[in-house]
């Protein structure tokens, strides 16, 4: 297993074959979490 993310951003633990993926979609999260926060 690999973890995604950090604890503190709601990481996670997956399998080492799904972590691009993973990766790719956390990565994506706080993307938009950051946009929302600068529209607040």
């Amino acid at each position: 297993p690999r973890y995604v993310g950090t604890p503190e951003r709601g990481g996670y633990w997956v399998e080492a074959n799904d972590y691009d993926r993973a990766q790719a979609e956390y990565n994506a999260r706080i993307a938009a979490e950051e946009a929302q926060r600068r529209l607040l």
